[in-house]
């Protein structure tokens, strides 16, 4: 599972990275919605390889990611349910949800035991259950 947890582990490190940015000042609202929708839309080269085993760390996260982005309502699907909508005036609520897992998944390795590895595969169990709507933005990238 560490080596599963790898790839998503250094996504999350980026949005830990680029919220630290923000709140530093370093980064304008602006600069920082146009990353994560850069993020966002990265994950479509990896949703048309679903199934390819040597990309599933990315997907892991991919998958993560755009559960979070549905729950936070920076995607959504239009109203005919057939194109996804980006809003982000979500990028925060998004951001802080990604640094909570990321800072879970130093808690868990800091423990350096069996308890800090079954949280690891716990996160890791969380992260690869893609939900309804992003099972169905998986399959728009299959033509």
């Amino acid at each position: 599972s560490n080596m599963m947890l790898e790839e998503p582990r250094a996504e999350l490190t980026a949005m830990f990275t680029l919220r630290l940015l923000y709140k530093e000042k370093v980064l304008k609202m602006t600069e920082l919605q146009k990353h994560l929708v850069h993020f966002c839309l990265d994950a479509v080269r990896y949703f048309a390889k679903f199934d390819q085993i040597s990309l599933q760390p990315y997907i892991v996260f991919q998958i993560h990611a755009y559960n979070t982005y549905f729950k936070h309502g920076f995607l959504s699907f239009d109203a005919k349910n057939e194109a996804l909508v980006i809003d982000e005036s979500k990028t925060l609520p998004v951001l802080d949800d990604f640094s909570d897992v990321f800072e879970q998944i130093l808690d868990a390795l800091d423990l350096n035991n069996e308890l800090g590895g079954e949280k690891l595969e716990s996160i890791l169990d969380q992260m690869k259950q893609p939900s309804e709507l992003t099972k169905k933005a998986v399959s728009l990238c299959f033509p």
